[in-house]
């Protein structure tokens, strides 16, 4: 049964789902080395600004997930429905493009009045899926480490060539589906990740349940899934990623062919005091598409290809 499931799920991918050539862009920030922690600075208006004059050439709809400050799970959201209402979340998202959709300009303008620790965001160029994905990422899985923490994921890039062979999806899919029906893996927890109807979803319930199998241990746990043949393969167009346990933020730059302007990724450490008054409470950005300012550009770090980085809440960038 749960074969002929499979199979009508790949029929219907290769039968439905159109390809668009193009890129999503990525945010992450993550207030460092405080005990009163926020992200919200100057630099945070500048790099939601860019992001949103970004979304001109992404239109395919937008997310944002934060979390509070010391709290374990996403903070409360809205996700506007195509073509019209709205329901709660854990996240916001909308199908409409950040650049025109006044719900991302209120959004983030709300959240910069709260205390929060993480935030990390999207715009989305569709490859695999509808143009009107209700959802966009990021993407939120709930109840991991100790039943009570969230994690969230945004990818940029394709897990296959298109939607007429989307192995590697479905091989996801299968490793996925293999883990609930012999190891006894909860059907109800991962189940959506192996059906879901983006490629991106299947991702990050894949390297999830990496993590999972090395006892949650983040950096474990990703080696091991960005090693495994399923990913490891030049049927993609690229691997990038952010992801955070709502503690600490990970990076990964992995891509094919020439193009690096499409899948470019970097950080920056930012001190949003004055120069002779410097601290240790930083922000790190990390974004496709970091704002062309001094104060970004000065401590900018560009990834490189097939590389991963670990930026800790307290400490330097692994």
């Amino acid at each position: 049964m749960r074969t002929i499931k499979m199979l009508l799920i790949a029929v219907f991918l290769i039968t439905t789902v159109a390809t668009l050539s193009g890129e999503c862009r990525l945010l992450m920030l993550i207030a460092r080395n405080r005990d009163n922690q926020t992200c919200s600075s100057t630099s945070y208006n500048h790099v939601f600004q860019e992001l949103r004059n970004q979304a001109s050439d992404h239109q395919d709809g937008w997310g944002i997930v934060y979390y509070r400050t010391g709290v374990d799970t996403t903070g409360e959201g809205t996700i506007w429905l195509h073509p019209s209402g709205e329901e709660a979340s854990n996240r916001y998202a909308s199908w409409r493009s950040a650049d025109s959709d006044h719900h991302f300009l209120q959004t983030y303008q709300s959240l910069s009045n709260e205390p929060t620790r993480l935030i990390a965001s999207h715009i989305r160029t569709r490859t695999f899926g509808s143009p009107n994905v209700p959802n966009p990422h990021p993407f939120v899985f709930e109840s991991g480490l100790q039943e009570t923490r969230n994690y969230v994921f945004a990818h940029n890039g394709s897990s296959d060539t298109g939607p007429s062979n989307p192995t590697n999806m479905i091989n996801m899919s299968i490793f996925i589906n293999d883990l609930i029906n012999n190891d006894g893996w909860s059907e109800d927890k991962w189940g959506p990740w192996r059906d879901h109807d983006v490629d991106s979803g299947v991702y990050f319930g894949f390297i999830m349940a990496h993590i999972k199998l090395n006892n949650w241990d983040m950096l474990r746990g990703l080696r091991s899934a960005l090693s495994h043949s399923y990913v490891d393969n030049s049927g993609w167009s690229a691997r990038n990623f952010v992801l955070s346990d709502g503690f600490d933020a990970y990076a990964y730059r992995s891509y094919e062919g020439s193009d690096d302007s499409a899948y470019s990724l970097a950080y920056s450490i930012v001190d949003d005091n004055d120069d002779e008054n410097p601290t240790n409470n930083t922000t790190a950005y990390i974004m496709s598409e970091l704002p062309d300012l001094v104060y970004f550009s000065d401590n900018k770090v560009e990834l490189e290809d097939n590389e991963l980085v670990y930026i800790p809440y307290r400490g330097e960038p692994v």
